[in-house]
C-alpha cells in the first residue's frame, strides 16, 4: 500500500487544507489593509464596516482570526441558514449570544429585550462586534432586523459593532434602494484581493513549515511564477494545486516540484469547480516576472482603500457639522434671533452652512 503523500514528505499534517484553519494563517498585504481598516474603524466606534472578496480569497479565515484575536466574548459570528430572509433569524442568533432563548423557527426576539440585554453585559464584557458571514445572502428585511441596534450606545460607546462580510455582490444588494439607510451608516469599505506575486512563495513555505516540511520535496524557483498563473493568487487555489501536486508526486516518489508538476497538477484538476487557465511552455516560467503593471495595479488598488478612508472622514466630519448647526441655531434662538438659509439636513448644504441671520428686521455678519 503505497503512503500517504504526508507521510512521504515526513509532514506532521497537511499543510494545505481547504477548511480554514488558523494555524497556517499567514498574513498577506490585502488582510493586513483589512485589519487595519477594521481596527481603525471599530476602535472609533463608528458605523457599520464591510468587507468583500471572491470565493476562496480568504474572507472565512479573516473571520476566524478576528474571532481568536478578540475572543468568543466579544464577537459574535451567527450559525445561519444558507440564505436569510427573515429579520428574526438574525435576531435570534444575536438573542442567543447574550444568553436569551430564542429559536430561529419561533417569534422573533423583542428588540427591547435584546438592547436591555446588550446594556446589561456592556460594563463587564464591552461592545459586541457582530460579524455577518455570506451577507450577500442575506434578503433586506434580514439585514433591517439590525438597524434598530446601530448607534446603540452606553458609557462607553456603541453597543453593538457590525461586520459585514460577503462577496463582491454585496456591494450590489446594499446599493438596492430598501437598504439606502444602511448605506448612510458605512464608515469603511475594503475589498479583499488574491496574493500579489510576491507573496506567492512566502505563503507556500510559510504552509508547508508549519506542516514540519524539511526541503522535502524542495521547490524549484520556477514552481512560484507558475502556481501565481494557474491559480491567480486565490489562496483556496493555491491550496488545491498545491495538494493535488504532492499527491502525484508522491505516488511517483518524486522529491521537487517545478512547473512541470504545476501542469501535471492542473490537469487532474480540469474537473474542479474554479477555472484553470492555459499555460505557457515549460521553459517560459523561468523568466516570469512581475510587470509594471501589476505594480501599477497595486497602486490603484491602495489608492480606492485610502479613498475610501477619505470619504469615511469626510461623512464624519459632516455629521460633526451638521451636529454643531443645530446646536448653534438653538443657541441663537435662545436671543431671539431667527437663522436664515436652509436646513443643513437638506439638499443645499454648502449654502446651509452659510452664517446667515437676521434680528429684528436687521441683517447682521
Amino acid at each position: 500500500m503505497q503512503p500517504t503523500y504526508t507521510a512521504f514528505y515526513r509532514l506532521h499534517r497537511r499543510p494545505f487544507p481547504l477548511v480554514p484553519d488558523l494555524g497556517g494563517y499567514v498574513e498577506t498585504e490585502s488582510h493586513r489593509r483589512a485589519l487595519a481598516c477594521l481596527a481603525h474603524t471599530l476602535g472609533r466606534g463608528e458605523g457599520v464596516v464591510v468587507v468583500t472578496g471572491e470565493a476562496g480569497i480568504g474572507k472565512t479565515l479573516l473571520v476566524r482570526y478576528l474571532e481568536a484575536r478578540l475572543g468568543a466574548r466579544r464577537v459574535l459570528v451567527p450559525v445561519l441558514p444558507a440564505v436569510v430572509r427573515e429579520g428574526r433569524v438574525v435576531l435570534a442568533a444575536l438573542a442567543a449570544s447574550l444568553g436569551l432563548e430564542a429559536r430561529t423557527d419561533g417569534p422573533a426576539p423583542s428588540p427591547r429585550a435584546l438592547q436591555a440585554a446588550l446594556r446589561a453585559r456592556a460594563p463587564e464584557r464591552g461592545s459586541l462586534l457582530l460579524l455577518l458571514d455570506e451577507a450577500q445572502v442575506a434578503a433586506a428585511e434580514a439585514l433591517d432586523a439590525l438597524r434598530p441596534f446601530l448607534g446603540l450606545a452606553g458609557p462607553d460607546g456603541p453597543l453593538l459593532r457590525i461586520v459585514l462580510i460577503g462577496r463582491p455582490e454585496l456591494r450590489e444588494r446594499i446599493a438596492a434602494p430598501a437598504l439606502a439607510w444602511l448605506r448612510e451608516r458605512i464608515a469603511a469599505s475594503h475589498r479583499l484581493g488574491p496574493l500579489e506575486p510576491e507573496e506567492i512563495r512566502p505563503y507556500i513555505e510559510h504552509r508547508l513549515t508549519w506542516a514540519g516540511w524539511q526541503d522535502d520535496p524542495r521547490l524549484s524557483a520556477e514552481l512560484f511564477p507558475a502556481v501565481r498563473l494557474a491559480t491567480a493568487g486565490v489562496p483556496r487555489r493555491i491550496n488545491q494545486l498545491i495538494t493535488r501536486m504532492l499527491v502525484l508526486a508522491a505516488l511517483d516518489q518524486r522529491h521537487e516540484l517545478g512547473a512541470g508538476e504545476v501542469e501535471e497538477a492542473l490537469d487532474a484538476l480540469q474537473g474542479d469547480p474554479f477555472p484553470v487557465p492555459a499555460l505557457p511552455e515549460r521553459r517560459a516560467f523561468a523568466v516570469v516576472e512581475p510587470g509594471p503593471w501589476r505594480r501599477e495595479l497595486g497602486a490603484l488598488r491602495r489608492r480606492l482603500d485610502a479613498l475610501y478612508e477619505e470619504l469615511a472622514r469626510e461623512r464624519r466630519r459632516r455629521d460633526d457639522a451638521e451636529a454643531e448647526v443645530v446646536r448653534l441655531r438653538a443657541e441663537l434662538g435662545r436671543y431671539g434671533i431667527e437663522p436664515l438659509g436652509l436646513d443643513p439636513l437638506g439638499e443645499d448644504e454648502e449654502v446651509a452652512l452659510l452664517p446667515a441671520w437676521t434680528v429684528a428686521g436687521g441683517r447682521h455678519g
